[in-house]
């Protein structure tokens, strides 16, 4: 199965009524399909537009059963937000042909897209204690899961030390 995040009809004797949404993920790729494309276009494409009507045009791949599918880079979702995206061909005459418009959501997501290190340690938590110091939880990715790697306490007037 190959990813795909949205699957869209469109209807060219309906241009009034949107395209399904986008509903993309900042920093990441996005793959649409779309299906019931008129025969007798050519060179698809997807203008993504961002703040300031700036946009970016994805070319579409057209397969053997007529769909057409884009593969947007994570580039073109540099923030979160709400904008629209285009679609755009050329019709048999060499003239553009709109294919439709939609709604395109930006919604945020971690944008690491590195596996943890194993060995990475991460606060949980640093719990108050009478006296103006605290304890500070720390957990250690083992690869698997997080282990508690060590309990830290310090107080108001003294530095981190290991208990």
């Amino acid at each position: 199965m190959d990813q795909t995040n949205a699957i869209v009809d469109c209807d060219v004797a309906r241009l009034d009524a949107p395209l399904r949404p986008f509903k993309a993920r900042a920093g990441h790729n996005f793959v649409a399909l779309f299906r019931r494309v008129p025969a007798d276009v050519t060179g698809l494409f997807v203008r993504i537009f961002r703040a300031n009507d700036s946009y970016f045009d994805v070319t579409a791949h057209e397969h053997t059963d007529g769909g057409w599918t884009v593969r947007i880079p994570a580039a073109c979702f540099p923030e979160t937000g709400e904008f629209k995206y285009e679609v755009h061909a050329t019709a048999a005459d060499d003239q553009p042909a709109a294919i439709g418009e939609g709604r395109l959501v930006v919604a945020p997501f971690s944008t690491t897209t590195t596996p943890l290190a194993i060995g990475a340690v991460q606060e949980v938590a640093q719990l108050p204690c009478a006296g103006g110091g605290f304890v500070q939880v720390l957990m250690k990715w083992d690869g698997y899961e997080w282990m508690p790697e060590a309990v830290h306490s310090a107080t108001a007037n003294e530095g981190t030390e290991e208990s």
